[in-house]
């Protein structure tokens, strides 16, 4: 996913509109934000998250609460992100829950949260669950995996770090879309299984006739069986008994 244009509104610490065009980037893959401490540099982070997935960047803000306070009655809070996924365009625009001043009388009404997206072929979504759902089915990972692996908030790396296997192994697995590789790992493993079933169930058959050969042998099954070594000494005994009936055939003919 990479950002074309972030629209904030009244969002943050920031009481007007504002726009950041990453075009201007001009294709570079890594920049900085810089400022102040409080300038609002992680209210970028916070914007294209909410603009995604309805959510800020950090767990220490919550939605409710990410309209400016400096902001004036008239401003509506929203954010807008523009974004290109493999080649193709998409908008983002997202609403959140706010007071609106009422146009007549004192006092506001509170407006609820909204959102659409704007697809490639121009059709467009709406309502806040149906965004974030398309979203993560577009981008292939959740809120939570986005934050560990695109965009980590400020003092959250840690939390990748700490990650436990399982858990990385399946944000990966998203990420680089290795479904069919797990799958044919789980068909090699099932086959691997039967193979070696199977294999048990010979040894134990082979130890079983073996005890019911008569007569002196050295073949022994050990946990490793050669098999074509086993059958090589099998020939070898069948042959040394053909060999033995015809030599006592012969000598009772004889007699």
């Amino acid at each position: 996913m990479r950002p074309i244009k972030l629209t904030i509104s009244a969002f943050g610490p920031y009481a007007s509109k504002q726009v950041i065009d990453f075009e201007e980037l001009k294709g570079r893959n890594i920049f900085v934000i810089s400022g102040k401490t409080g300038a609002g540099k992680t209210t970028i982070f916070d914007a294209i998250s909410y603009a995604l997935y309805g959510e800020a960047s950090g767990e220490s803000r919550e939605t409710d609460s990410l309209r400016s306070h400096f902001a004036d009655d008239n401003t509506e809070t929203y954010v807008e992100l523009e974004f290109e996924l493999r080649g193709e365009k998409y908008t983002v625009n997202r609403v959140p829950k706010q007071k609106k001043k009422k146009a007549r009388g004192e006092g506001y009404t509170e407006k609820s949260a909204d959102a659409t997206l704007t697809l490639p072929d121009g059709k467009v979504i709406t309502k806040v669950k149906n965004v974030t759902d398309k979203i993560i089915e577009i981008l292939g990972i959740t809120r939570e995996q986005f934050k560990q692996i695109v965009m980590l908030a400020q003092g959250e790396f840690k939390k990748l770090l700490l990650a436990d296997s399982v858990e990385r192994e399946g944000i990966f697995r998203k990420i680089f879309n290795t479904y069919d590789f797990e799958k044919i790992q789980a068909e090699l493993k099932d086959k691997a299984a039967n193979l070696s079933k199977n294999r048990t169930k010979s040894k134990h058959e082979m130890e079983i006739n073996l005890k019911n050969i008569k007569g002196e042998h050295d073949i022994v099954i050990d946990e490793y069986v050669d098999f074509p070594l086993v059958i090589e000494k099998l020939k070898d005994l069948l042959e040394r008994d053909n060999n033995i009936y015809k030599t006592l055939n012969e000598e009772g003919k004889e007699v």
